[in-house]
């Protein structure tokens, strides 16, 4: 076929056939299917070009058909779509991909750890010694517990035990627990206990890998530790299961030249993706928690699934499953706190959902809206008070400040509270908040909280630099505490 053309000839195309791109296409690309026509053209630069004629190439050039791959404008008797639709759907192909959140792929839920799958894991994994790491000796005499136990003597894994690391989190104890390890040569870290303690692990990892290693590794976003030699096991109990105990979300960094900000005062454990290894949820854990504990969970899930719903990257589909999952546990909520019990169904769905707040579907990645987060470690840091107290504290006044200053926030949460609530404004869902709050006897004030005694300009400036990790502080952080002075 020796047919040519150039692209002046586009030029003396009627004004009328210059509206509609199908009919261009379909004009220069329509031939006869028994002959084969190649062109290199991709179907974005032919659309360019014909839009805009003078822009790519030059007019009066000429292009030999012979030589040019047309099989990517082209469509066949068999494809029904327009040569127009198909050009378009390519051309917006070649633009760069946003990032998509797709769910870890590490996390079983299941009935007992004796399940199976963890068995597995372990016989097939190079284990040379395991660290299991636990809250406290509460955690170590649940029979839970020494299901994990006896697996591992079942299948001759030596192991070694360190306890006791809540609610005296700090420096010292990284360094103590991998010191320990590495004396015994450990190459695996199994963790049973709160979230906060399974975050520790991740800093502790690194410090098997590397045991000079001065700086404490901080579990930020997209920025976690994982070592191929190494295997890194979470068994989330949620909470500290011992009643006496708050697990704190806030570890003490103490060093030498605290205001320099290449070793930091504080690092914050809270956990915002769980991408170890392998992560069980089990559900007999239930069976040995007080009723309390149970109460703290949820109430930590919902105010978790209200964190998730202001990452601004996820679509209609996982906005619509956050809010389902929100008034999901606000049902158990209102279930539970009646007197009624949980049946294995109940159990088994509430981990689904506490699940799904931390497999990396929906991420916050934003530091402004980890403030709320980083305010109620830094009580737990001061007082240790319970988890849920100081999310429920700050999250009114969290709320507020922050759509004051953040236009895209506001709108996500004015969504969520018509969602929610049937809200039309962010006053309006701080207003169901806190009746929410009342409800289930949670804290609105600093003096609500029973550990908290007084409240003094001491111990507001001091909530307030933990919490930020800045010489200056964050104006933010500096007006929820103030407002919540006011209350």
């Amino acid at each position: 076929m020796n047919k040519k053309f150039t692209l002046e000839d586009l030029t003396k195309i009627s004004d009328e056939n210059l509206k509609d791109n199908k009919e261009i296409l379909k004009h220069y690309t329509d031939i006869r299917t028994d002959i084969t026509v190649d062109s290199n053209l991709h179907p974005s630069l032919l659309r360019n070009i014909i839009v805009s004629p003078g822009s790519h190439l030059h007019i009066n050039d000429p292009i030999d058909l012979n030589n040019l791959d047309l099989k990517k404008v082209l469509s066949t008797p068999e494809n029904k779509k327009s040569r127009l639709e198909q050009a378009l759907k390519e051309f917006n192909q070649d633009k760069p991909a946003s990032l998509e959140r797709t769910k870890l792929n590490n996390v079983f839920i299941q009935n007992s750890i004796t399940d199976g799958d963890f068995e597995d894991l372990i016989i097939k994994s190079n284990i040379r010694c395991v660290l299991l790491i636990t809250d406290g000796a509460y955690t170590r005499n649940l029979q839970f517990y020494r299901r994990v136990i006896e697996i591992l003597k079942k299948h001759n894994i030596p192991f070694i035990e360190y306890t006791n690391v809540q609610p005296n989190l700090d420096r010292k104890l990284v360094f103590r627990i991998s010191e320990y390890a590495n004396d015994h040569e450990v190459n695996a870290i199994i963790t049973v206990g709160s979230l906060s303690t399974v975050d520790l692990a991740k800093i502790v990892l690194p410090k098997l890998v590397k045991p000079h290693l001065i700086r404490l590794h901080k579990t930020r976003l997209f920025k976690s530790f994982l070592a191929p030699n190494y295997l890194l096991i979470s068994i989330p109990t949620l909470v500290v299961p011992d009643p006496k105990i708050n697990s704190k979300s806030a570890l003490k960094n103490n060093i030498l030249f605290p205001n320099l900000d290449y070793f930091g005062d504080t690092i914050f454990l809270n956990n915002p993706i769980e991408d170890a290894d392998a992560v069980f949820y089990c559900v007999d854990l239930f069976e040995e928690l007080d009723n309390t504990k149970v109460w703290e969970i949820l109430h930590e899930t919902f105010f978790r699934l209200i964190l998730n719903f202001f990452d601004f990257s996820i679509d209609a589909k996982v906005k619509a499953s956050i809010v389902h999952n929100i008034k999901t546990i606000d049902w158990y909520l209102a279930y539970f706190d009646f007197g009624n019990k949980l049946n294995t169904y109940d159990k088994f769905k509430i981990l689904e959902i506490i699940a799904s707040t931390m497999d990396g579907s929906s991420f916050v990645d934003i530091p402004d809206i980890w403030i709320w987060y980083k305010l109620e470690a830094s009580l737990s840091y001061l007082v240790n008070s319970k988890k849920c107290d100081g999310l429920a504290l700050f999250l009114p006044n969290f709320l507020e400040v922050l759509s004051q200053s953040n236009v895209e926030f506001r709108e996500r949460a004015i969504e969520l509270g018509n969602s929610l609530y049937g809200s039309h404004s962010v006053e309006g869902f701080v207003y169901k908040l806190i009746l929410h709050i009342k409800k289930y006897r949670l804290p609105i004030s600093f003096l609500d909280i029973p550990q908290v005694k007084r409240v003094s300009y001491k111990f507001l400036l001091f909530l307030i630099k933990k919490s930020s990790n800045n010489p200056f502080y964050n104006r933010v952080t500096k007006t929820i505490v103030n407002n919540l002075t006011i209350w």
